[in-house]
């Protein structure tokens, strides 16, 4: 490949990486601004944000015991054993991601990996879940 040939390519790659950081961008700036509306905290969607950059719907704040003692669906408590080691009042940040067809909730405390809680998805799942854990249809 000549000089010049290489050249472009590397131009329009930069490009196209460029156009992709602006979109991821705009959507981050678009969900923050959701959460300052909807999250009741900010240190909610600080978490939410930190652990899904750019992709985070909405953020809701609790504690670890509201995890450990979430039930969903008939009698699953997806969160019993949740962040061990830590306190019953510690913070956790609710966290809401994906889109239309395919939505999942997140529990989140610093310091540990996002524990996956409840989702949905399919024809039904057409709007953002409200924050925090939440009947599914």
């Amino acid at each position: 490949m000549g000089a010049k040939r290489l050249r472009t390519v590397v131009k329009w790659i930069g490009l196209i990486v460029g156009s992709f950081a602006l979109a991821a961008c705009g959507h981050a700036t678009t969900a923050q601004s959701n959460n300052a509306v909807t999250s009741p905290t900010t240190g909610a969607a600080r978490l939410c944000s930190s652990a899904f950059p750019a992709h985070y719907l909405n953020a809701a704040s609790g504690t670890v015991a509201d995890v450990r003692s979430l039930t969903v669906g008939p009698g699953y408590k997806p969160g019993k054993n949740a962040f061990v080691g830590e306190a019953d009042s510690r913070t956790v940040a609710w966290c809401w991601t994906g889109g239309p067809g395919d939505y999942t909730l997140y529990a989140v405390v610093q310091g540990h990996p996002p524990l996956k809680i409840e989702g949905m998805s399919g024809p039904r799942a057409t709007h953002t879940p409200a924050p925090g854990p939440g009947a599914i249809p």
